[in-house]
C-alpha cells in the first residue's frame, strides 16, 4: 500500500467518525429528537446519499435540510442551528416541575399559558408549531440581545400532553396571540401532577422566588390518609407510606409533610403508641436531568 492510498484510507474512516458523532449529537441514540425524528430513520436518509455523500460537515447539513426538512424556519449558520436544537420535552414529572420552577421561573418568567395537546393530534408536531411559531429555537446569546432591547423571552416545555408556555416581561407576539389566556403565575400558579408551582415574594418585601408545593386538595386528602391510618397501621408500615409519596421535597412539600406528621404523632402520642421520626420524611431533594 502506497502513501497516497492510505492517507486516503485515513481521510475516509475519519470522515466517517465525524458523521457518525454528529449524527449521535443531532438525532440522539435511538431516542427521538425534538421534531420526532428518530435516529434509525436519519442513518437511512444518510445512508441513502450514496456516493453523493457530502464531504464537509456544512454539506451534510445543508444536504439534510434538503433532504429531511426538519429543520423549520432560515438561519445563515446551520450548523449552529443544527447541533442547537431546542429541547422542550421532559421525560420525568420532577424534570418538568424542576426546569420549569428552577430553569424558568426564577429567572423572571412570570406569564404563562398551559395546556393539553388534543388527543388527536401528535405531540411532536405541536412541539414543531409553537416553535417555529414563536422563534423559540434561539441561543442564550441571541436571547440576551433581545432582553436588552426590550422584548421579552420566551420558552416552551411539555410533559406527556400537558404544555405550558412562559415569558418574561416584554414585548413579543406571543402577548398579542394569547391576550385571553395569559396568566401571571404570581397570582396564578400552574397546576401539575399534584404540584402548585408559583411564584412568592420573600418576606419584608423581598425579591420574588419560585415556590413548589403540594394542592391544597391533594394535601387535605394526604392529611385524611394518614391521620385515618395513624392508629390502625403498625410504625415499620407508616414509615414507608411516608418514604413512598412520589413527591420532590422542595421546601414549601417539606413543610406540608411534616403538618401531616404532626397530626399522625399527635394521635399516636394520646393512644401511647411510638411517634413516627422526623426521618421518615425526605430532606433533600436530588436534581435531575430534565430532558434526559
Amino acid at each position: 500500500m502506497d502513501c497516497a492510498t492510505g492517507m486516503q484510507e485515513y481521510s475516509a474512516r475519519a470522515r466517517h467518525g465525524r458523521l457518525r458523532l454528529l449524527q449521535e449529537r443531532i438525532f440522539g441514540k435511538g431516542r427521538l429528537s425534538a421534531y420526532g425524528l428518530a435516529a434509525p430513520l436519519a442513518a437511512s436518509r444518510l445512508s441513502a446519499f450514496g456516493d453523493c455523500a457530502p464531504q464537509t460537515i456544512s454539506h451534510l447539513f445543508a444536504q439534510l435540510r434538503r433532504e429531511c426538512d426538519i429543520f423549520p424556519g432560515q438561519r445563515h449558520n446551520v450548523v449552529w442551528r443544527c447541533v442547537m436544537t431546542y429541547r422542550c420535552v421532559a421525560t420525568s414529572v420532577a424534570g418538568f416541575v424542576q426546569q420549569l420552577a428552577v430553569g424558568y421561573i426564577t429567572h423572571g418568567y412570570y406569564f404563562h399559558v398551559s395546556g393539553w395537546v388534543p388527543d388527536h393530534k401528535y405531540p411532536p408536531s405541536t412541539d414543531a408549531k409553537i416553535i417555529a411559531q414563536y422563534g423559540l429555537d434561539l441561543s442564550r446569546w441571541a436571547r440576551c440581545r433581545r432582553r436588552k432591547q426590550g422584548q421579552a423571552s420566551v420558552q416552551y416545555l411539555r410533559y406527556g400532553r400537558f404544555f405550558v408556555i412562559v415569558a418574561t416581561h416584554g414585548e413579543h407576539p406571543f402577548f398579542g396571540a394569547e391576550a385571553a389566556t395569559v396568566r401571571d403565575v404570581r397570582v396564578n400558579p400552574i397546576y401539575f401532577m399534584g404540584y402548585s408551582i408559583g411564584c412568592r415574594q420573600a418576606r419584608g418585601g423581598g425579591a420574588y422566588h419560585a415556590s413548589v408545593r403540594l394542592e391544597r386538595t391533594l394535601c387535605q386528602q394526604l392529611k385524611q390518609r394518614f391521620t385515618a391510618a395513624a392508629l390502625r397501621l403498625p410504625l415499620l408500615e407508616l414509615i414507608h407510606q411516608f418514604q413512598r409519596l412520589p413527591y420532590e421535597p422542595y421546601a414549601p412539600v417539606r413543610d406540608q409533610l411534616r403538618t401531616i406528621l404532626r397530626s399522625v404523632n399527635r394521635q399516636r402520642r394520646v393512644a401511647g403508641l411510638e411517634l413516627v421520626p422526623a426521618d421518615a420524611l425526605p430532606r433533600h431533594r436530588r436534581p435531575v436531568r430534565p430532558f434526559e
